[in-house]
């Protein structure tokens, strides 16, 4: 019956994705097997139980050494930021004529992957420390995740062209110059400013001649507009800093 009752719990628990709690109720509900007695005295014997339970937690906390797990992060978010600069790199290459698209989406999706396993470490170190701040590298990841769905999607736009219309260059150039900006402390508002140029430029061009020139310059417009989803989700993470957090994790930091 015990095992019954902790495989029912166990099953409940993680389906609601509670599954910290399960250990605790299996104690609460072995002591309760065993006495058989559910008074107004065992509940408060229980109770007290969980909350010395829980004092000692969060005392232990306090002191935990969470240097170790910060620093991992920190090389996590270098290693994401080398790997999108390389990405943007490889798909600018693709667009002068001299790469294979196919490399940056062997890359991209690799490096979803790690995403994937950096933000539940990111979560981990959330829910472990006891600082308003905590809550930094999951913001961060979480806001490079949204980034590399983006460039999925600027990815299915290079898959349209049949050919590289002149301006393919023009927009080469530009996703150099955001590879070389790809660095944590980063506010993209001048790559922004430059990108809106580039969009301006392209609407003076002369106008296609052929349906396949328009398709061809259509889905390159629309890699400027990823591109531009790209910073803003930047611009949106550094916009919802204060000045607290930008001294913790930018400025501290470069002073070191």
């Amino acid at each position: 019956a015990y095992g019954m009752y902790v495989f029912l719990i166990s099953v409940i628990f993680t389906l609601m994705d509670w599954r910290a709690v399960i250990s605790v109720n299996a104690v609460i509900g072995t002591h309760f097997l065993e006495t058989g007695d559910f008074s107004p005295a065992f509940i408060r014997n229980e109770l007290a139980l969980v909350i010395i339970g829980i004092f000692f937690a969060i005392l232990l906390n306090l002191f935990q050494n969470n240097a170790g797990r910060r620093k991992k992060l920190l090389a996590h978010v270098r290693l994401t930021e080398g790997e999108l600069k390389k990405i943007l790199e490889e798909l600018a290459a693709y667009l002068s004529g001299s790469g294979r698209q196919e490399r940056a989406w062997e890359d991209l999706e690799l490096l979803e992957s790690r995403l994937e396993g950096f933000r539940e470490q990111a979560y981990e170190y959330r829910y472990n420390i006891l600082r308003p701040h905590a809550g930094y590298y999951l913001r961060y990841f979480e806001m490079r995740t949204k980034q590399c769905l983006v460039l999925r999607n600027l990815h299915g736009e290079l898959i349209k062209l049949s050919s590289l219309p002149g301006q393919a260059a023009a927009v080469a150039s530009f996703m150099e110059y955001c590879a070389s900006y790809v660095h944590e402390p980063n506010d993209p508002k001048a790559q922004l400013a430059r990108l809106h140029g580039v969009m301006e430029q392209m609407k003076v061009e002369p106008l296609p001649g052929t349906r396949e020139e328009f398709e061809n310059r259509a889905a390159l417009y629309h890699v400027l507009m990823d591109l531009e989803d790209f910073l803003l989700y930047k611009r949106t993470f550094v916009e919802t800093m204060d000045e607290r957090l930008r001294s913790i994790y930018w400025e501290q930091r470069s002073a070191r």
